[in-house]
């Protein structure tokens, strides 16, 4: 009897979590034609598909992270990666964790020719930011370890990046709060 129970609940879990794959396939990305439906009028830096913020916040939020990009674009020099800043975008939903960002990360492919992208995703039932960085952005995961450590990151720029987006993640969290 116990065997059939078993089997039930896992049956039940595999469907659980074929679905949430299905899921994230069908999010919009704001950089592409799912613009719209993430609250934006051209294509952007932040994805809103529930419309939790209102139109102006939303664009608020879509300047300060041009502005990420723009801040941490270097000198000009033949290499373009070497002078190309980060493309970040943020993507709001009720209830989001840290493998939705790095699942999103993947599918959008933001920046496959430098891999200086990075997803954030602002769970707004329980206020977290989340986020997936790809290997060469100025947040990766072993700066957020070490950070989390104690430790010292090995570059201004990393922690100048890390502060900055601190700052926008407040921004939006204060916007949820009004």
């Amino acid at each position: 009897m116990w065997h059939c129970n078993l089997l039930i609940l896992l049956l039940l879990v595999i469907q659980f979590c074929f679905a949430q794959e299905q899921a994230v396939n069908t999010f919009p990305n704001p950089r592409t034609n799912g613009y719209s439906d993430c609250g934006l009028k051209s294509k952007g830096y932040v994805c809103d598909p529930d419309q939790q913020f209102t139109e102006q916040e939303r664009y608020r939020l879509n300047n300060d992270l041009l502005q990420l990009s723009q801040r941490t674009s270097g000198d000009q020099s033949a290499d373009f990666c070497t002078t190309k800043g980060v493309d970040a975008t943020l993507f709001i939903t009720k209830q989001g964790n840290e493998q939705l960002a790095h699942q999103l990360n993947t599918l959008w492919a933001i920046d496959e020719q430098c891999k200086k992208s990075m997803v954030f995703v602002l769970s707004t039932n329980d206020h977290n930011l989340y986020y997936a960085a790809d290997e060469n952005s100025p947040i990766s995961q072993n700066v957020s370890d070490d950070m989390r450590k104690g430790g010292t990151s090995n570059g201004i720029t990393q922690i100048s990046i890390f502060l900055y987006f601190m700052i926008i993640s407040s921004t939006a969290l204060h916007l949820l709060a009004v």
